[in-house]
């Protein structure tokens, strides 16, 4: 779990949350910590709030046994309090608390769905729906974090049922679109949309058309449907930036396939300190337009000690923690014409195949270089950042790595440039876990502590694989063939859902990638493949990688070989 130090509650926040409670008639005790669920949207101490008269009491975190909740831990401890029947984990960071129907206490909703290190939270109303207007976002790491929660419609389609079961309700049948603001970062304004009354598996508002209407302003988006797998769920919970200007409130709604949402009124919001910061850096390259890697990088505490001398202890220490594995950095830049937000397997794919500047600069000639980032290290009042900066293919030397920026005057202001080159660490190459694998054909093998997985994959009927060993050459086989190096900030049992061979998530993520630039692959089939993907009975797949040079960034490293020996494959997840 990810610890933010010197997590303080915006007071709007407080002040929302207090009158939800107030709203429902209960506020939970400063005395003790719930022996079952309160009706809140997510624990919060009410001893904060102005006391009319006397001496406010003081209240320590529940993780010290009080009943505050201040930290990501007082959240564990506060789920950790309610019988385990109504708390289900989904991953290491997010939770469901589900209500307690026979409670005398009156709730707000169905379930809520915790992000434990950002405090945000997504609420399910008693028929499972998600409840725009008191789920909450406290920042855009939440927003993400959430957001992967609703993009997986398995997932969603089986707690939609379990509120079901808990409350003992039913779908109504008729179809209601909710809208709400759910964070904004200046003109950029992200909104939640909920389909809510329909069953799980109601399918009518599968690829739905758009219509936007902010002020006197309206916009159709269009989907662009492709076949649906009849079995599976579809998504009743998106998420939608729209540009907004201007100070003055505008009435904001949306229509989906012609139901017409409720309306909000929003106008242009802050500038999210992140935001402000990131785009400081980008102006130091002097380039006007460049490609972000879509996940952040990581710092190993190893390589953050070089910057103690020069780093306040607890601010290091922040930093350090939050670096420990790659985050998204999705809905930063919505709506810039300037900086271009793509995930790192697109940045690896589509403008760095192989680490190739020469190949960015003569095919992207507007874009001045790719940018990825730390995710930031701020001080406890947010006057004072630390970020470590990788710029690749900038056209102009770039020097140092590391920058601490200062808040001066209301505009960031980069104070000191550290020449510390933070080096991610390199692939051990030796690879002693059992290989494993599927499809036709997918194989993978881990090192000693699952912390590194080497893969190879190929399209078996492409190169007519067969009982008959077939050598391929790595560095012309293209996306149909391809060997790699998966490094991870830990074991991957304790980052998420195994990454391999597996349909549930969400699922471990690696530190970074290595791919092979050149050297050979031999392949030997036991049996002849089905043209039809994993339509047959499993085999068994003999690979063998030598000479094999992988890249990452502009770092190479060679391995001599590496054998994955008669491997179950065929076969498909789910």
């Amino acid at each position: 779990m990810i610890l933010y130090k010197g997590f303080s509650y915006n007071i709007s926040l407080f002040l929302t949350l207090l009158f939800l409670l107030a709203a429902v008639g209960c506020v939970p005790t400063t005395a003790e910590v719930a022996p079952s669920p309160m009706p809140t949207e997510h624990p919060i101490n009410t001893a904060e709030a102005a006391q009319p008269t006397g001496t406010p009491e003081t209240v320590t975190g529940c993780a010290e046994g009080g009943a505050g909740v201040f930290t990501p831990e007082d959240v564990r401890c506060y789920l950790a309090s309610f019988d385990p029947q109504f708390v289900r984990e989904i991953d290491a960071d997010t939770a469901v608390l589900f209500t307690d129907p026979t409670s005398i206490a009156d709730w707000i909703g169905g379930a809520i769905i915790y992000h434990v290190p950002t405090f945000s939270t997504l609420v399910l109303d008693r028929f499972g729906d998600v409840d725009p207007q008191f789920s909450h976002f406290t920042n855009r790491a939440g927003l993400a974090a959430l957001s992967d929660v609703t993009a997986d419609p398995m997932l969603m389609a089986e707690l939609h049922q379990a509120v079901q079961q808990h409350w003992q309700t039913t779908s109504p049948g008729t179809p209601e679109v909710r809208l709400s603001t759910a964070w904004q970062d200046g003109q950029t304004t992200v909104f939640l949309i909920a389909i809510a009354g329909l069953a799980a598996d109601d399918d009518r508002f599968y690829c739905a058309n758009e219509t936007w209407k902010i002020s006197d302003v309206t916009a159709e988006i269009v989907s662009e449907c492709i076949a649906r797998d009849e079995d599976a769920f579809i998504r009743h919970v998106l998420f939608s930036a729209q540009e907004v200007a201007g100070q003055d409130e505008q009435p904001v709604q949306v229509a989906l396939d012609g139901v017409p949402s409720n309306v909000v009124m929003v106008r242009e919001g802050k500038v999210a300190a992140e935001t402000a910061v990131y785009q400081t850096l980008i102006q130091q390259t002097g380039s006007s337009s460049v490609i972000v890697r879509g996940e952040t990088l990581t710092v190993s505490s190893e390589a953050a000690a070089g910057l103690a001398a020069a780093v306040n202890p607890a601010q290091l220490e922040n930093f350090t923690a939050i670096n420990q594995k790659p985050h998204s950095l999705r809905y930063l830049f919505q709506n810039s014409s300037t900086v271009f937000v793509q995930p790192n397997h697109v940045v690896e794919r589509d403008y760095l195949p192989g680490g190739d500047c020469i190949f960015f600069q003569n095919n992207y000639p507007g874009l001045g270089s790719v940018i990825g980032f730390s995710r930031i290290g701020f001080n406890e009042d947010q006057t004072q950042a630390l970020v470590w900066m990788q710029v690749e293919c900038v056209r102009s030397p770039l020097p140092g790595s590391v920058f601490i920026l200062e808040q001066q005057n209301g505009k960031w202001q980069v104070t000191q440039n550290i020449a510390v080159q933070i080096t991610p660490r390199t692939p051990e190459l030796d690879y002693t876990g059992t290989a494993s694998g599927c499809g036709d054909i997918f194989v993978y093998r881990p090192n000693g502590s699952s912390s590194e997985f080497i893969i190879f994959y190929a399209t078996a009927d492409i190169f007519a694989l067969s009982t008959t060993p077939s050598t391929l050459n790595l560095a012309e086989t293209g996306s149909d063939a391809a060997a790699q190096i998966d490094l991870y900030a830990d074991s991957v049992s304790k980052l998420g859902e195994f990454p391999y061979c597996n349909d549930v998530a969400p699922m471990a993520e690696p530190q970074s990638v290595w791919t092979a630039v050149s050297g050979t692959a031999t392949i030997t089939l036991s049996q002849q493949v089905n043209t039809e993907l994993c339509a047959g009975e499993p085999y068994q797949a003999t690979v063998l990688l030598e000479n094999v040079t992988f890249r990452s960034g502009t770092e190479e490293i060679l391995l001599a070989s590496v054998l994955f020996d008669a491997v179950t494959v065929g076969w498909c997840a789910g």
